[in-house]
């Protein structure tokens, strides 16, 4: 296994960081991290995947929520963990979700007609 050409400092005024401690080549990579947490941004929910963030035309709908989206099976497994808990309130919240969607296209259609 290569040693790590990096290393993590902190400064006082600065905070973290990482620095170079061996000469680097363009395009290397150098490390690499899953996020604490992302969201797919609003005009793109339905269009990319929840997981993986990659545009799909199919995407697999949760069956549970039925809000979220995968691009596979094996997206839709890995997110589980960090999906269980707001699928639980997305299904809680769905009535709600539903009545206000009538609600506002009802509304548009009262505007046009008077």
């Amino acid at each position: 296994m290569e040693a790590l050409k990096v290393e993590k400092f902190t400064t006082a005024n600065r905070g973290n960081g990482l620095r170079a401690v061996a000469p680097l080549r363009p395009g290397e990579l150098l490390f690499r991290s899953d996020p604490l947490a992302y969201t797919v941004c609003k005009g793109s929910r339905g269009v990319v995947c929840d997981r993986c963030l990659l545009g799909k035309e199919k995407l697999m709908r949760c069956s549970q929520c039925r809000i979220a989206k995968y691009c596979s099976a094996k997206c839709q497994k890995k997110a589980w963990p960090d999906h269980r808990r707001e699928c639980s309130c997305l299904k809680r919240l769905q009535a709600q979700i539903s009545a206000r969607l009538r609600e506002t296209s009802g509304q548009g259609y009262r505007q046009a007609d008077g």
